[in-house]
């Protein structure tokens, strides 16, 4: 087998090259501006109310949520919102990130539901009793209502803030 091996010379190269090999190590300054991205692309599908990877709209409420909605006066002058009504699932959306991810996440029990949406019943039946006796939970189907995902356009956007990093790395 023969060594195959390159020698440079070029002091300016060479600080380059130890950027690009530190910066291997601990990508956190591009991971930081990452994990800000996704968490105002998701901030983006709670103003849009749409899926931000496909741009579907959320499923519209139900006749039910919105006679409960009116009847407690929780209907904004700009019409009734979808996953806002406390603010609590939008307010809970945090970015982290470290020397080789970024994340976007929610610790709130009922955004994988929200997210995802449930069928009535799939998580059994409550404690509480009623009159009519226990009732299912969900009580009724939860329409899947997607705020995390990335579409080709913040793929383009993240790659391009990686290759501005690397292109910042070289030329420092």
């Amino acid at each position: 087998m023969t060594d195959f091996r390159i020698q440079v010379e070029d002091q300016q190269v060479r600080n380059a090259l130890q950027r690009l090999i530190t910066a291997g190590t601990d990508l956190s300054p591009v991971t930081r501006v990452i994990a800000t991205h996704l968490k105002s692309i998701t901030e983006e599908a709670f103003a849009k109310e749409q899926d931000p990877a496909t741009g579907k709209p959320w499923a519209p409420l139900s006749a039910v949520t919105l006679r409960r909605r009116a009847k407690s006066g929780n209907i904004s002058a700009g019409g009734a919102q979808k996953l806002q009504v406390s603010r609590n699932l939008l307010g809970s959306i945090l970015a982290d990130y470290d020397a080789t991810t970024a994340s976007v996440g929610t610790n709130l029990v009922y955004a994988t539901t929200q997210h995802y949406g449930a069928k009535q019943g799939q998580f059994g039946r409550g404690n509480y009793r009623t009159r009519q006796g226990s009732f299912p939970i969900p009580w009724g189907d939860i329409p899947p209502r997607p705020f995390f995902g990335l579409n080709s356009q913040h793929q383009d956007e993240i790659t391009d803030t990686i290759a501005d990093h690397i292109r910042q790395l070289w030329s420092d």
